[in-house]
């Protein structure tokens, strides 16, 4: 069960930073926005995932792998649902960018080293 648990948060975190990109049209057309600009959702998502996976694996070691992964969940849902209200690009950078990358981070460590430790 450790080991399905692991497979369903490492497609979860990784699968939709990857399906980002499918909104890209809607994106454009809805703020206006050239490929350039709309493109950074994508990466600050990307970026803040994989730079604060340290955190994850931090976090993990001081308390649990199970506690740091509920918190990247909460944190990752929390920033895919402020995201459904974004009025401008910026916002998108803070919720889907910042605050889901650094959700997903938070549960990408720790399931990682879940499955290392059985």
């Amino acid at each position: 069960m450790i080991v399905v648990g692991c497979f369903l948060v490492t497609i979860c975190t990784r699968a939709v930073t990857r399906c980002i990109s499918i909104f890209f049209v809607e994106f454009q057309t809805y703020f206006a926005q050239d490929y350039a600009r709309t493109a950074w959702i994508h990466s600050i998502a990307d970026c803040a995932t994989m730079l604060c996976a340290p955190l994850g694996s931090f976090i993990s070691n001081r308390v649990s792998c199970q506690v740091g992964i509920m918190l990247g969940g909460m944190l990752a849902s929390t920033g895919l649902i402020l995201s459904s209200f974004a009025t401008s690009l910026e916002h998108l950078y803070l919720s889907l960018g910042v605050l889901t990358g650094l959700g997903f981070a938070l549960c990408y460590s720790p399931a990682i080293a879940m499955c290392h430790m059985l």
